[in-house]
């Protein structure tokens, strides 16, 4: 089945048996840039995404597909311009699962996320991806504790890099869209572990491509010195 989507700036086709996402500003196909608008999905669009991860060095290689359903959009944990989303992650779930996950789009141009409580309310500390642009911004420090002992501090920083032109290789074939460049550093330090230099402390250094034509975080890798990541999406229907 085709689903045909038509919007100011843009036809998104939809093959439901292989998501294919087609993209074409009025004027020309060229991708979009900084200047133009930026697209907020509705309600009943739906992303389909690929995480593969392993370990380091030479671990094998696994892969897991997920599909998020836009399910409401509006005011949400102070924020007040918002999509809720659910997934399906294909292999636990065989429908979307209960709990929410939010995705703002902040005024200054930046993108924001968090998750649902139990009750499925945003938990109040969302993450920012300075994708407007500006200047970077302070990871919220997540710590880990045993008693009254701290073993874990995880802090570090988001910056944006540069706007640049990305293939994502979408089922039906690919598709260059132009993407904001975040890069991401974690530092983590364990405390538990006490080195002649001081506690133990590793890195863990993340990229994330935010697509403003299709309002989304459309690729991300992570990598440490044991492990790495990788998601990518590879379909698409965007409704407005």
């Amino acid at each position: 089945m085709i689903t045909r989507l038509v919007s100011k700036h843009f036809l998104v086709l939809a093959l439901l048996s292989g998501l294919y996402v087609f993209s074409g500003c009025s004027h020309s196909d060229a991708p979009q840039t900084l200047s133009d608008d930026l697209v907020k999905p509705n309600v009943g669009s739906l992303f389909v995404q690929n995480f593969w991860y392993g370990k380091l060095p030479g671990g094998s290689t696994n892969n897991i597909s997920s599909t998020h359903y836009v399910i409401a959009r509006g005011s949400y944990g102070g924020k007040s311009d918002v999509i809720v989303y659910n997934e399906d992650d294909h292999h636990i779930h065989k429908s979307p699962d209960s709990i929410a996950h939010f995705l703002a789009y902040e005024s200054n141009g930046d993108v924001s996320v968090t998750n649902a409580d139990l009750q499925g309310n945003p938990l109040p500390q969302w993450s920012r991806f300075p994708v407007g642009g500006g200047s970077p911004v302070a990871i919220p420090v997540d710590t880990a504790t045993y008693g009254d002992t701290l073993f874990v501090r995880t802090e570090g920083t988001r910056t944006y890099i540069t706007e640049e032109k990305i293939t994502l290789n979408f089922t039906a074939g690919n598709k260059d869209f132009m993407a904001r460049h975040i890069h991401e550093q974690k530092r983590i330090i364990n405390t538990h572990l006490q080195l002649p230099s001081g506690p133990d402390t590793s890195f863990v250094n993340s990229e994330y491509w935010f697509v403003p034509q299709l309002g989304w975080l459309a690729r991300d890798s992570t990598r440490s010195s044991s492990a790495w990541s990788s998601t990518q999406l590879v379909g698409a229907s965007v409704l407005q």
